[in-house]
Formats: C-alpha cells, sequence, structure tokens
C-alpha cells in the first residue's frame, strides 16, 4: 500500500477494496436543496457529493493528513512517496512589523516548504500582518493571494507595499504583474498566462467565499505548481460539502483562535448585543400565498415601525460612529431617508467615493454610516461603536462578520454595543433563532428583549 502525493490530488494505490469503500463512504455527503437536481438528472446522480474514489483512489491533498489518520486507525502499512519541495524560504522577518504571540504563532503552524490549511481568525486579529510575513517568506517565489472583495485587495496591497513586500496588483483596470500578484477572483483570467503553470503557492483571502461557484473551485483545484496552498477565514464553512471542497485543496484548519479569547486578552473590543422585539407592520397579513419575498419586503424592508425603531436607536445616541446594514438598497435608501445626515455606500461607488465618504463619517462625532454587504467584510473602520442589524438574515458567517465590523479596537474604545432584532412572524422568527444562537455559540454578552 502506498499513498503518490501531489500538489493538487494525491492517490492511495492498494489492492484493499474494503478499505477504499470504507474510504469512499466516509468521505460522501449529501448535497444542500439536491432534490430538485436529482429528479432533473433522472437518477444519474444520487445526491451525494464524493471526495474519496474508491475506483481510482484519488483524493484531494488537502485530506491527507485526515487519510493518514484513517490508515493509522486501521494500523494499515504504508509507504509514503512525496516530492522533495523546492520552495526558496526568505528567513528573515519584517523588520517594521511587530506581530503579537498568537500571530506568531499561526505563523509557526504553516509548513513553509510544502504546507496547506487554514487559519481561522476573527475579523480584527490583524490577518494582513500575517500574510505579510507569509509573502515576506516567498518574495522570491512566484505566487497569488486570491480575494473575492477589491477593497480588501487594495486596503492588503497598501499595507504589503508599505511594509517593503514588492507585489503586484490584477483588479477592475489595475493590471501589475509581479512575481507575487494579488487578485481577485473575478480578473482571474488575467492571470492564467503568467501564473498558472508558474505559482509556487497560493493564498485565498475569506476562504469560505471560495467553496461554492465554479469559478472558485476551479481556482482552488488548479495551478498545478503550487506546493503551498493557504487560506484565511473568520467564519470557514461547516456544512459538510462546502467544508470538504475547502479542506479537500487546502487543508484543514490548522490555526484557531476566537473572538472570545481576542476580547480576553483585550485585542478586541467587547460587544454588547441587545435583542430587541420588532414591532409589526399595521397591514402584514399572513394567507396561503405569503412567501419568503413578501414577508421580508413587507415586514423588514416596508415596516414603518421596525425602521422607526432603527431611526429612535440611532436617535438615542449622543456620540459615536454608527454602522447601520440592510440586505438591500431599497431598505438603505429608506433608512438614509428617515436618518437625516446620516452616509451611504454601495457596490457601484468608485474606490475615490468610497475612501471620500469615510473620510467624512470619521470627522463627525456623531456619525451614521449605511450600506450592504459592501460593508459586511473589506472596510476597516475601527472607530466603529455601534452596529445595527437592520436586514435579519440567518447565516452565520453573515451574521459574525457583520458585527465584527465593529470589535475593532481604537483610542478611547474598549466595548461595542451591537442591535439587532427579533423578527415574530413566520420564515423571520427562524433567523432571528438562528443568529441568537450565533450570538450564543461565541459566548457574546447578549441581553434578550423579554429579560429583565
Amino acid at each position: 500500500m502506498q499513498i503518490i502525493k501531489g500538489n493538487i490530488y494525491s492517490k492511495l494505490e492498494t489492492d484493499n477494496k474494503k478499505l477504499l469503500k470504507l474510504l469512499e463512504k466516509k468521505y460522501t455527503f449529501k448535497v444542500p436543496n439536491a432534490f430538485y437536481a436529482m429528479k432533473n438528472s433522472r437518477g444519474k446522480w444520487d445526491g451525494n457529493k464524493k471526495f474519496f474514489s474508491s475506483k481510482t483512489g484519488k483524493f484531494g491533498t488537502g485530506l491527507l493528513s485526515a487519510i493518514l489518520e484513517d490508515l493509522k486507525t486501521v494500523k494499515a502499512e504504508f509507504n509514503l512517496l512525496e516530492k522533495v519541495s523546492t520552495m526558496p524560504i526568505h528567513q528573515e522577518s519584517i523588520p517594521s512589523l511587530s506581530l503579537r504571540d498568537y500571530q506568531r504563532e499561526a505563523l509557526e503552524k504553516i509548513d513553509f516548504h510544502n504546507g496547506r490549511g487554514v487559519i481561522k481568525a476573527p475579523t480584527g486579529s490583524g490577518k494582513t500582518l500575517i500574510l505579510a510575513e507569509i509573502c515576506n517568506k516567498y518574495k522570491n517565489c512566484f505566487g497569488l493571494v486570491f480575494f473575492t472583495k477589491k477593497q480588501i485587495l487594495y486596503q492588503t496591497y497598501e499595507f504589503l507595499k508599505k511594509h517593503g513586500i514588492d507585489c503586484g496588483i490584477v483588479c477592475g483596470d489595475s493590471h501589475e504583474i509581479k512575481p507575487i500578484t494579488l487578485c481577485t477572483i473575478q480578473s482571474i483570467d488575467k492571470i492564467i498566462d503568467t501564473h498558472l503553470d508558474t505559482a509556487k503557492f497560493i493564498i485565498f483571502d475569506e476562504i469560505h467565499e471560495f467553496g461554492k461557484g465554479k469559478i472558485s473551485i476551479s481556482c482552488l483545484k488548479s495551478f498545478p505548481k503550487a506546493e503551498v496552498r493557504l487560506g484565511f477565514s473568520a467564519t470557514p464553512p461547516s456544512e459538510n460539502t462546502h467544508k470538504y471542497t475547502v479542506q479537500s485543496f487546502l487543508g484543514p484548519i490548522i490555526y484557531d483562535i476566537t473572538s472570545k479569547e481576542l476580547i480576553e486578552q483585550e485585542f478586541l473590543a467587547e460587544p454588547n448585543i441587545f435583542i430587541l422585539k420588532a414591532s409589526p407592520p399595521k397591514k402584514y397579513l399572513f394567507d396561503s400565498k405569503t412567501n419568503y419575498k413578501k414577508t421580508y419586503q413587507e415586514y423588514i424592508i416596508e415596516n414603518v415601525n421596525r425602521n422607526k425603531q432603527i431611526e429612535d436607536i440611532v436617535k438615542s445616541i449622543n456620540k459615536g460612529k454608527i454602522l447601520i446594514l440592510t440586505k438591500n438598497l431599497q431598505h438603505a435608501h429608506i433608512l438614509k431617508e428617515k436618518i437625516k445626515g446620516s452616509f451611504q455606500l454601495e457596490g457601484k461607488d468608485p474606490m475615490s467615493l468610497r475612501n471620500s465618504t469615510i473620510k467624512k463619517f470619521l470627522k463627525q462625532d456623531k456619525a451614521i454610516l449605511i450600506g450592504t454587504v459592501i460593508l459586511q467584510t473589506g472596510v476597516d473602520i475601527p472607530e466603529i461603536t455601534h452596529f445595527i442589524n437592520a436586514r435579519g438574515m440567518k447565516s452565520e458567517i453573515a451574521t459574525i462578520q457583520a458585527m465584527g465590523r465593529a470589535l475593532r479596537m481604537a483610542d478611547n474604545k474598549t466595548t461595542a454595543l451591537i442591535y439587532d432584532f427579533f423578527d415574530d412572524t413566520i420564515y423571520l422568527n427562524k433567523h432571528s433563532e438562528e443568529r441568537i444562537r450565533h450570538y450564543k455559540k461565541n459566548d457574546f454578552n447578549l441581553n434578550l428583549y423579554n429579560e429583565k
């Protein structure tokens, strides 16, 4: 029995068919919401996704550590065949950076010669410093760092350049190819000729966003010369098919530090979360034809009473930087109309407008910034003291990432006030319960509307 390790895929060669079948079964998972696709496939697909093939013994190399543990468990004897790394590693650290202990610990978990894995660290933990040291290690290599948000890419680019990391940038109209290049997934076609067959390392920011979609998944399992494959995320995917898609090509979580730990170490602000019972709209009537879209439109977006609650929260704050997130532009426009003097940002806004708006926002003693998903990630404003979740939703990733905007430390700031709603109606009540569960899971200070 032997395992042949490759950069993207590995292969278990054995005559033990029973073992191969057992491994295939262990790494086979039902795809969520696969019912209609199964129906349309006319019996050609059973709704499962396999991450290990019993026919060929093939699996994503990111699963290697898990497979090795499985073989040890059954006391199987095997040989591991792998190539010697050719990565030239720069040994000196960046002199202008001062790392915290947990950032050093994260770096120590990385095998810089032939490693892979995911670093789990919350918003505000300073993952850009970790990324800078990784890029510094590979300053003599060809490699890529992928992003899904151009705002984060530009911020990272400026930080790396400031600390002496020579890197290129490929995003929108920017097209500067260098051995180390930062690239959005939307612009991947622009680096195919230069990096597809030359990149020795690939790194993914916000890796949870790469577990879905044909282009993102194709990116994960491309770049055959990449000996090192790493990812960052505050909330790695937990659903099995997405989790193992990421793990198959990047490896398992190799370092994990929680928001609670960073709060206790005083690196993040302590959140105080208030769950308010949302006032129902005056004319909302549920009937057999009411679906989620209609409920959301009438109970959240157009709900005069609920929007008035948000307005009242803002009025009750005497001083601070307030961030309000909505799900769509219609709701953002409604709130901006109600909340006089507020700023608003949306996806189509150019970087120049985003930067100028944030500067104005920061100059005021009390300022309100309203936006959609654009402000969920990628906007680094440590001065935010209050966050209002006006949009609802149930995703743990969206919930924790959004409130994380307010947890970054700033001068004279040790706490952050978070406002959320319990929407007591069909569909939305379940979403509210999910968000409360996410807050409790992270052991945040939670004040429920029905608690005295």
